[in-house]
């Protein structure tokens, strides 16, 4: 059991660095298109068109690929969880639910037991 908790602790560092990573990737890219935007926004303003049009263009590329990869950090997320949870069952191992339910309701009853033997 320790050595399951372990290895899931392991795991779960694993996919959070990557998480991590992509989302950091992701926000990079989101943060040098909107430099591009902005920069060609005010050029925008100063003059229509050329060398304008691309930095549109090349910020509206930048911010997309950013935002595709935070998307796909979220999506691997998700599907690493509904992995590991699959996965817990076929094994057996109770899951954060089953453990909380029941301990939840042990806790209530011991309230409740508590409440009645101070009434006497």
């Amino acid at each position: 059991m320790i050595a399951y908790l372990i290895d899931s602790a392991k795991s779960d560092a694993r996919e959070t660095a990557r998480k991590a990573a992509w989302s950091t990737g992701g926000s990079l890219f989101v943060l040098v298109g909107l430099g591009f935007l902005a920069s060609a926004g005010w050029m925008v303003l100063e003059e229509v068109r050329d060398a304008i049009f691309a930095s549109l263009v090349l910020g509206g590329v930048f911010a997309g690929v950013g935002f595709i990869a935070i998307g796909v950090a979220h999506m691997r997320h998700r599907r690493y969880v509904r992995e590991k949870r699959a996965a817990a069952a076929a094994r057996g191992v109770p899951t954060s639910k089953d453990i909380w339910v029941p301990l939840a309701e042990a806790f209530l009853l011991g309230l409740g037991a508590a409440q009645k033997t101070s009434k006497r």
